[in-house]
C-alpha cells in the first residue's frame, strides 16, 4: 500500500463570464514503497466549488490536460514549446534519475541471432525484459519477468537466458548502436540494437544450469523454444531479485 508522506495541488480553471471557475483539481502526491520516494498524479473534478472523487492519471495526460488550457491565450510559439517537451514522455518509462533510465519492452516474437561457430538464428517467443541503461557509461543491463505488460516494484526479475549478458545483467554490447544522448526515441533504439545483434558467448559464470552457463546448452535451448513456439518456462529461470531491489542499486 503507497505511504503518503506530502502532496501539492494544480487547479485547472475556465473562464466564465469573466470570471475564473475551477474545473479540476491534479494533486501530485509523494508516495514511499520500500524505501522509495516516488510520485503519482490524481485528477479530481471540481463540482459546484468541491473536489469530487479523482482517479490515478499519467504524466503525459496531466500535461495533455495543461497543454490544452486557455489556447486563444498562449501564443504558437508556447504551444509548441508544450508539445515539443511532452512528446520525450515514454510510457515505458519506468523510473530514471540524472544518470540511469529504467524502461521495459513486453512479451513478444522475436529473432535472437547468434555467432558460436556459425550463424544461426531462433524466433522464439521472448518474455518481458526489463532494460537499465547508463545514459553516461552507456552500459545496459537487462533482466526478464513473467507477466505481461508494466512491471510492479514487487514484481520478481530473472536472469535472461541469452548470451552475452552477465550475472549482474550487464550486456557485452560489442558494436551495438546506443544513443549518445538520452531523447525521444531512444527506448525503441536500444531495445532494437539489442535484438538485432548477435550473441557469441555465454558470460555467465557458475549459476547452476547449463542453458545459462554454456554456450552450446544455449543454443539448444533457443532451438527447442523456436521449435515449440511456447514461453520460457519459470523452472527454467532463474530468479535474480525484485524490480524495486534492483532499482535502488542504480543510484
Amino acid at each position: 500500500m503507497f505511504e503518503v508522506s506530502k502532496s501539492s495541488i494544480r487547479t485547472v480553471t475556465k473562464e466564465t463570464n469573466n470570471e475564473l471557475q475551477a474545473t479540476d483539481a491534479i494533486f501530485i502526491h509523494e508516495t514511499n514503497l520500500s524505501g522509495e520516494a516516488k510520485q503519482i498524479l490524481v485528477r479530481h473534478p471540481i463540482s459546484h466549488g468541491k473536489i469530487m472523487q479523482g482517479k490515478v492519471i499519467s504524466n503525459a495526460a496531466a500535461i495533455k490536460r495543461l497543454i490544452g488550457l486557455n489556447n486563444s491565450h498562449t501564443s504558437q510559439k508556447q504551444r509548441q514549446n508544450s508539445t515539443l517537451k511532452s512528446s520525450f514522455l515514454d510510457e515505458r518509462i519506468i523510473a530514471q534519475n540524472s544518470e540511469y533510465v529504467a524502461f521495459y519492452c513486453q512479451r513478444a516474437p522475436r529473432t535472437i541471432w547468434t555467432s558460436v561457430e556459425e550463424n544461426l538464428s531462433f524466433t522464439i517467443s521472448c518474455p518481458s525484459l526489463v532494460f537499465i541503461y547508463s545514459k553516461s557509461s552507456k552500459n545496459l543491463n537487462v533482466y526478464a519477468y513473467l507477466q505481461g505488460g508494466r512491471p510492479k516494484p514487487e514484481t520478481m526479475l530473472y536472469h535472461v537466458p541469452f548470451m552475452n549478458i552477465s550475472n549482474t545483467g550487464n550486456v557485452c554490447t560489442g558494436s551495438m548502436k546506443l544513443p549518445r544522448t538520452w531523447g525521444q526515441g531512444s527506448v525503441d533504439t536500444i531495445v532494437n540494437s539489442f535484438f538485432n545483434s548477435r550473441f557469441t558467448h555465454s558470460n555467465y559464470r557458475s549459476l547452476g544450469s547449463d542453458i545459462y552457463d554454456m554456450s552450446y546448452s544455449n543454443l539448444e535451448y533457443l532451438g527447442r523454444l523456436a521449435s515449440s513456439q511456447k514461453r520460457m518456462k519459470k523452472a527454467d529461470l532463474i530468479p535474480y531479485e525484485l524490480l524495486s531491489e534492483t532499482l535502488g542499486r542504480f543510484r
